[in-house]
């Protein structure tokens, strides 16, 4: 599904984020990933739980 699709049927934020991090990893072959949030002053990064793992469904 492209991303525009995804943005425009997407529910809330999270999904959107977790629809695109599964679409990256898949395209670099990542079994893994992680998505972060930056702070309120953009010094660092915080884990947020949007998790992707390679062969696990929702």
């Amino acid at each position: 599904m492209k991303f525009v699709e995804v943005a425009i049927e997407a529910k809330n934020i999270d999904k959107l984020l977790l629809e695109a991090l599964q679409s990256i990893c898949a395209y670099i072959n990542w079994p893994v990933g992680h998505v972060h949030y930056p702070d309120s002053a953009k010094e660092k990064l915080n884990p947020s739980e949007i998790w992707y793992t390679k062969g696990k469904k929702d």
